[in-house]
């Protein structure tokens, strides 16, 4: 199974208009193209996507050591 890399945020221009968007490559290993990506959504606040981007990296990390746990 092909390991994702962390939440990141890139910036998106639609119609002139500026948006935050929260991503993942879902193989770390692939290029930065659409269909290796894994969206979340879009924020029109940069510290917003931010705290989101954080927020999810917190919880995927949690989730890998409740894994490991016996």
């Amino acid at each position: 199974m092909p390991s994702p890399s962390e939440w990141r945020v890139s910036t998106r221009y639609v119609l002139n208009q500026k948006f935050y968007q929260v991503y993942r490559l879902k193989d770390k290993t692939k290029p930065l193209e659409p269909d290796n990506m894994e969206i979340i959504s879009n924020w029109d606040n940069k510290t917003d996507a931010e705290e989101a981007a954080k927020r999810h990296n917190i919880r995927d990390a949690e989730r890998f050591w409740e894994r490991k746990l016996p």
